[in-house]
């Protein structure tokens, strides 16, 4: 069974992030507009995944973030992103460093400096690279080029906009694509695995 049976273009989710954000300016008490930057720790999760190692990787980009009440808050964000694993055998695993514009959309709930984060998020793949420089890449067409998940985890920000914090990125969308073979169609069920320790500074607007 598939998860998506329908088609959502990537241009499609940026609009749907630019009218949401939108909506919100018009509601937010404050808005912030800023960078983050930070580090990956990725691999592949799934039922059928094996032989994934862990993979250092990076990411940085923008966020827009917005109060709508004292505790609660909205942020959107449009980052590049290093994804993968380490491994060099198939195990099944992935075998490949991914690059990715991620766009999350994170409910954010505030106590003092403190807040937690949770939300959906859509990935677009740009570019492929084999862990293993002799071995000839398949390049983007074995995976899947969007793919969809959530974001959760928690951090500090204070009032001058510095922030700090710990993120879990999943993929609820299999990596690889499906493959039709003999009337069957075969699904190898991996998927993106990553968490993230980022610093940021987000510059504050309105009142």
């Amino acid at each position: 069974m598939k998860l998506f049976t329908y088609p959502i273009s990537m241009k499609k989710c940026i609009v749907l992030v630019l009218l949401l954000v939108g909506s919100y300016a018009g509601l937010a008490q404050k808005m912030r507009v800023g960078l983050k930057l930070g580090g990956n720790v990725s691999d592949g999760v799934g039922a059928d995944a094996e032989e994934s190692l862990l993979r250092l990787g990076a990411h940085a980009g923008a966020a827009f973030q917005f109060n709508v009440t004292q505790h609660i808050g909205l942020q959107a964000e449009a980052q590049y992103s290093l994804k993968g694993d380490n491994s060099l055998e198939y195990g099944p695993s992935i075998m490949h460093q991914l690059a990715y514009l991620d766009i999350p959309v994170l409910a954010q709930y505030t106590l003092d400096d403190v807040y937690l984060e949770a939300g959906p998020r859509v990935s677009r793949l740009l570019s492929v690279r084999s862990n293993d420089d002799e071995v000839v890449s398949a390049g983007k067409g074995v995976f899947n080029t969007q793919t969809y998940g959530f974001s959760l985890g928690f951090g500090y920000q204070n009032e001058t906009g510095i922030q700090i914090g710990w993120r879990y990125n999943a993929d609820l969308t299999p990596l690889y694509r499906d493959i039709d073979f003999l009337d069957t169609t075969v699904r190898t069920n991996i998927r993106n695995s990553t968490m993230q320790f980022y610093l940021g500074y987000m510059l504050g607007f309105g009142r």
